[in-house]
């Protein structure tokens, strides 16, 4: 009964027209691949790739990393010398937390950002190195058991290359959000000087901060892409796959954040134990769009190299 079901609809006028239309579009970046190819191909990285239990993996390491690593910049930020930099950072940090979450999450921002704590910064530093490093290991370990890639990586080279890796990320973020806080202060500047509509500024600055958070996001998940392949001969500053993840990592954070605060209801059911499992379902949405970019890029560049032996054996 199933499979007669399944056969009608992919017969039916509607599906058949859709996918022809679907192989007709070609995407830039994924080497002349039609949206039809990458649909299928998508479809059996999840057959073929333990995606489950390879996203859960990097979850569980990341939420044992990302407490560590924001304890760290949230207590560097009070040694800042920037009148009104906390409460610009304190007011940032709230429009990206839902609103189940900020009656647990809020008190304790406040006295980390507002108050300098020597004791805090010093272990939480230690710990940020060791725990970080654990989760760019666990990512890379997954990227390099994809079911496209045959040469495997030492393990001793590449918690190397994660802890390089981590104080990459570790910098790039610090960096962008004092980009984003920057940006903000210099619309405010220009607002007070040139005497803009309210409305500009806001829309100015939304732009540069979801401007800044899309491209550290692409050169981040670049980095992961290059240094999860063993196989990969030159570095990328991008590719069709980061970008795509960036994409849809920012549109299903913001929806995803949507749904937590205006249907989600976990913390009824749950409490304070609510904020947890919405964060550990986030976490396990985006390590998925994590992997897919992945294999779309690995994807693309075998491709790509399968390409350039055709052209090479055609000249010889």
């Amino acid at each position: 009964m199933g499979n007669k079901l399944l056969h009608r609809i992919k017969e039916s006028t509607i599906i058949k027209t859709l996918i022809h239309l679907f192989k007709q579009v070609k995407p830039p970046g994924f080497e002349g691949m039609n949206l039809h190819e990458l649909i299928l191909f998508v479809a059996g990285s999840f057959k073929k790739g333990n995606f489950s239990i390879r996203s859960a993996a990097i979850s569980f390491n990341l939420i044992l990393s990302i407490f560590p690593l924001l304890l760290v910049i949230l207590a560097l930020i009070p040694y800042i010398p920037l009148d009104g930099f906390q409460m610009q950072v304190l007011s940032e940090i709230a429009l990206f937390i839902p609103e189940n979450m900020t009656e647990l999450l809020l008190p304790t921002l406040e006295d980390l950002i507002l108050k300098k704590h020597y004791v805090v910064l010093s272990v939480g530093f230690i710990l940020t190195i060791y725990y970080a490093s654990n989760s760019i290991n666990t990512i890379l370990m997954s990227f390099n058991s994809s079911f496209q890639i045959e040469l495997k990586r030492h393990p001793v080279k590449q918690r190397i290359i994660a802890l390089g890796v981590s104080l990459i990320w570790a910098v790039f973020s610090i960096g962008a959000f004092i980009l984003i806080i920057l940006g903000e202060q210099l619309v405010t500047i220009l607002q007070e000087g040139l005497s803009l509509n309210e409305s500009i500024t806001y829309f100015a600055g939304h732009s540069i901060k979801w401007f800044i958070v899309f491209f550290m996001l692409i050169f981040g998940i670049s980095i992961l892409y290059n240094f999860g392949n063993p196989e990969t001969k030159k570095f990328k500053f991008t590719s069709a796959g980061a970008s795509l993840a960036a994409i849809v990592i920012i549109l299903a954070s913001i929806g995803f954040m949507q749904y937590a605060t205006h249907f989600g209801s976990y913390n009824e059911l749950y409490g304070s134990l609510g904020s947890l499992i919405v964060l550990l379902l986030w976490l396990n949405l985006c390590s998925r769009i994590l992997l897919v970019g992945f294999e779309l890029t690995t994807k693309v560049d075998i491709k790509k190299e399968s390409q350039r032996l055709e052209v090479s054996t055609e000249k010889n």
